[in-house]
Order: C-alpha cells, then structure tokens, then sequence
C-alpha cells in the first residue's frame, strides 16, 4: 500500500477512531525507544557491514518502503507524513526514503521490515559480538506491540 492510501487509512481512522489515539501514541512511542536501542546496536555493526554488500536491502525494496498499516499508524503518531526525498534513487528497486547518506525516515520509527532486519553477515557479526540475543529479543518486543497496533487498528475498521 503506498504512503497516499496509508495516510489515506490514517486520517479516516483519526477521524472515525479518536478515542483509541492516546492508546497508538503511547505504543508508538514504545516502538520509538525499542528502535533507539535496535539502532545502537546496529550502528556498532552496519557502517563496516552495509557498505560493501551487493544485495543491500533498501535497494531492494518496494517503492515506498515497508510500511504496514500498523508501522504508518505508529509512524504519524510521533511524526508527519514521510516525504520522499527529491535525492532518493530513481532505481524502481530502491525504497522511495534511500538516499546517498542513507535512510531519510528517523532512526527510532522505522518499518518493522527494516528494523529486523534478516542478513547472514549481520547476524554473524551480531553472534561474534554477542548482541544476537540482544537484537532479537528487542525485535520480538517490537514484533509483540505490532500485534497490539494490528489489533486496535483493525478493530476500529469494523466502528
């Protein structure tokens, strides 16, 4: 679903479901520091990692990202609508947020998709490190309030 049928859901939800708002916002920002901690644990990893991959995985990702109904929901709880970058890769294969510094959405309020994310090197390193158990035990956390979000953003479908 691209970001113009998600904010689309969004703001109908808002609108249709705003006793449940108070209740998003606080996961979101649980997502928010569950991200903060997943990406203090990767920027130990990443910058000698990514670079010299040849199957990044941003460049192989939908147009506008991963977004779920439930990561855009988090997402516009904390901040505005994401706005491609005028910089991003023209490349159909890339996401829409990949610029040449890296990703344009905030560190703490990624896609889940993005977030965990699924590479032999990554976990390899993350294993020598002695961070594996750390990282998945933070993407589980994450994977767990997802349902939640799943759950009220749903319900609300059938108000």
């Amino acid at each position: 679903m691209g970001i113009a049928a998600l904010e689309e859901k969004f703001q109908n939800y808002t609108r249709d479901c705003s006793d449940n708002l108070p209740q998003l916002k606080t996961l979101a920002r649980q997502i928010s520091g569950l991200q903060k901690q997943i990406r203090l644990i990767l920027d130990e990893i990443t910058p000698a990692l990514c670079p010299e991959c040849s199957t990044k995985c941003c460049s192989g990702m939908p147009i506008d990202g991963w977004f779920t109904a439930e990561d855009y929901f988090a997402f516009r709880m904390l901040y505005d609508v994401p706005r491609v970058s005028k910089d991003s890769h023209a490349d159909w294969r890339s996401c829409s947020f990949l610029t040449p510094e890296g990703c344009s959405l905030p560190e703490d309020m990624r896609p889940l998709a993005c977030v965990k994310v699924n590479c032999a090197g990554l976990n390899t390193m993350l294993a020598e490190r002695e961070k594996l158990a750390a990282f998945k035990h933070l993407c589980a956390q994450v994977d767990d309030i997802q349902t939640q979000l799943w759950e009220i953003v749903n319900a609300g479908e059938g108000e």
